[in-house]
């Protein structure tokens, strides 16, 4: 019998493929149920189209057993397409899946073969491997070799697009090649199709062509008409490259290929007639006439390198620490958008590093980089950069050097977001980030950039479910009492840092030209169908009439300092002390949309505990005017939310939308006297 319910763990460069298949084997009627698993801090639009189309995403805590039992109930097959920085994650899946009933746990493989394998993240793979059978889980493999619609990079001496490319050996070594979809549509077949004991337990080899790079530019020149200048690197050549320089990936993956460390396994155990109508692509088919030069982030190379090389074959230095290998990679790929958006922002490793190493005066490997999406925006990047043996990550923020004039309500500039810190460190007692540069000569990125430190531990969103009652309390008590702090600092006028120059000395203007902001934007953006909630702007603004009539906002006075968007997401505790204790809280994150203003529009009063007002101290909502004005900052913020996380589907974006429809019910008779 095959399978009917799938969960496919990530949708990311493979994961997505694959996801899309088993929503169409499910639109065929040969599935029931196909599940995505995301963060809760996903920002990947290709959920909203597989949600679209017929999967369920669901959005789970990877550090929470009842999260992920919750999302697997019915489930019976798991195909995990993690790449390595998030192995932590397939590990917590394993972990429970005996328990929610699932059948077959496919993990992250899809790339060259693993069972020889003894060292880097190829060795981890296989090692994952033994704590299946060791917790008794029946489990498939699928050996996929590289994709030649994703690896045909000027990065990898394949620049197709200037003609120009290198290749280690003679060129005449066979590898196996295998396109994404083609990848997905296979594995979609045989999980549904074959039947369950011809799956568990079994190595799926698999490849669209078995070929050489010498043949594949053969191929290429036919089809384009292109000559290609082609350079051979003999194998010594190679592991010169790689032991003075064991970041070179490009030399390390042609070092692997060339000795015949790139095909699936022996041609006559190859799996490919499970699906006899198969018909994958040959790897010049996806090759346009040229390539786009793409901008390889640490993400990306990382994910790539773990599927295909195996480290083994690699000829290091004794000092080198091989298991790290994989998180040293440095790209020097410059930055190109493949969808042509010139003002997409993509950081290479190579930045990065050259970041840190101007402020350390001197050079530490990097050990992983990772985008920090709470931040995201089409104008910032966040990116959390962790090194060997420290504690506390750095964290830093990018943004274009030549911004257009952005409105009031859009996030702080790093000069601003800066200053805010800057102050709170002198006039409070928070855990911050530490400053350590804000540059904007161009010098070492084309990026404006704020670089920051921080001990970041769980966010605080995320550890509730760990934390006792008493814990719970313990911490909103700290949280009120440190909101106080913050609301006790102040200003000369209200408003966003980019309303200083306009000198408001009063917050009921300062705002509403926030909120008519925000409208305006959400009534275009409702007009091209892209908001997601539906608003009667006529009624809101009559809504908004009678609250100025009324002065509704100006009760505040004296313009305090809001962390405003700051929430439980952007809190951090350490969670690795004593079970009873109270968790100390190691950082606050994120003053992208900080402000001057009524304290009352803080995120963390739309539904405060008794515990954190009673911290905070004084009355929050004495009046029913003041529920009002609360309802109109809650709209305010989830408008901003619907805004900024266009295309998203989240925990974050979900609870905006509520918001938006109980506010706009609500203000229809709500007080303003």
């Amino acid at each position: 019998m095959a399978f009917k319910t799938f969960a496919v763990a990530g949708a990311g460069h493979i994961g997505a493929f694959i996801a899309e298949e088993l929503v169409k084997q499910k639109a065929a009627g040969k599935v029931n149920e196909v599940v995505v698993l995301t963060r809760p801090t996903s920002t990947n639009p290709a959920t909203k189209k597989l949600a679209a189309e017929g999967a369920k995403v669901v959005a789970v805590d990877y550090t929470s057993k009842a999260s992920l039992l919750s999302a697997l109930a019915r489930i019976k097959v798991i195909i995990c397409t993690f790449d390595p920085s998030a192995f932590a994650a397939q590990d917590a899946l394993a972990e429970v899946t005996k328990e929610a009933g699932v059948q077959l746990f496919v993990p992250s493989e899809f790339g060259n073969p693993t069972e020889n394998a003894n060292e880097g993240r190829l060795a981890a793979k296989k090692n994952f491997q033994g704590k299946l059978r060791a917790l008794g889980l029946p489990y498939a493999l699928f050996f996929t070799g590289p994709f030649p619609d994703y690896c045909f990079l000027p990065f990898l001496g394949l620049d197709l697009a200037s003609g120009k490319v290198s290749v280690g050996g003679d060129g005449n070594a066979l590898i196996s090649w295998t396109c994404r979809r083609d990848i997905a549509r296979y594995v979609a077949h045989v999980l549904t199709t074959l039947p369950n004991e011809k799956i568990l337990g079994r190595t799926f080899r698999i490849e669209g062509e078995r070929t050489s790079f010498n043949n594949i530019f053969k191929a290429y020149e036919a089809k384009t008409g292109k000559k290609l200048d082609i350079t051979y690197r003999t194998s010594s050549d190679l592991e010169a490259a790689v032991k003075s320089n064991p970041n070179d990936s490009g030399s390390l993956l042609h070092l692997a290929w060339s000795i015949g460390g790139g095909t699936v396994g022996k041609e006559e155990d190859v799996t490919n007639g499970e699906f006899p109508d198969w018909n994958p692509l040959k790897v010049v088919e996806p090759l346009p006439p040229y390539v786009q030069e793409r901008f390889l982030t640490l993400k990306t190379v990382k994910s790539f390198l773990s599927a295909m090389v195996n480290y083994s074959v690699v000829t290091r230095d004794a000092e080198s620490d091989n298991t790290e290998d994989a998180d040293k990679i440095r790209s020097t790929a410059l930055v190109r958008s493949v969808s042509g958006m010139s003002n997409e922002i993509e950081v290479t490793l190579a930045q990065v590093q050259a970041v840190i190493d101007e402020v350390q005066g001197h050079s530490i490997p990097i050990s992983s980089f990772e985008e920090f999406l709470q931040a995201r925006s089409p104008e910032r990047r966040s990116y959390i950069i962790r090194q060997p043996h420290r504690k506390d990550v750095f964290i830093l923020k990018v943004t274009h050097p030549s911004q257009p004039t952005s409105p009031s309500h859009a996030q702080n500039t790093l000069a601003a977001e800066h200053a805010f810190l800057t102050n709170l460190r002198t006039n409070s007692s928070l855990r911050l980030p530490t400053f350590h540069a804000l540059d904007t000569s161009l010098s070492l990125i084309p990026y404006h950039y704020l670089l920051l430190s921080a001990r970041l531990g769980t966010p605080l969103q995320f550890a509730r479910a760990k934390l006792t009652a008493r814990q719970n309390l313990q911490v909103d008590l700290r949280l009120g009492c440190y909101l106080k702090q913050l609301h006790d600092i102040q200003n000369d006028w209200f408003g966003t840092p980019k309303q200083e120059h306009a000198g408001l000395y009063s917050w009921q203007e300062a705002f509403t030209l926030l909120l008519e902001e925000v409208l305006a934007v959400a009534e275009k953006m409702i007009q091209e169908g892209r908001l997601g909630v539906k608003l009667p702007m006529e009624d809101m603004h009559r809504y908004l009439s009678r609250a100025i009539g009324f002065y509704l906002f100006d009760d505040c006075e004296v313009p305090s300092f809001v962390w405003f968007t700051g929430g439980e997401d952007a809190i951090f505790v350490d969670m690795s002390g004593d079970s009873e204790m109270e968790p100390p809280i190691t950082s606050f994150v994120g003053f992208d949309h900080a402000l001057w203003g009524d304290p009352l529009l803080e995120q963390l009063f739309v539904d405060p505990s008794a515990a954190l007002l009673s911290g905070y101290g004084d009355p929050l909502i004495v009046f029913p005017r003041q529920k009002t004005k609360r309802l109109w900052y809650t709209l305010y913020t989830a408008l901003l939310v619907l805004i900024e996380k266009e295309g998203c589907e989240d925990e974050k974006v979900s609870w905006a939308k509520e918001a938006v429809d109980k506010c706009v019910n609500e203000l229809k008779d709500a007080p303003c006297y």
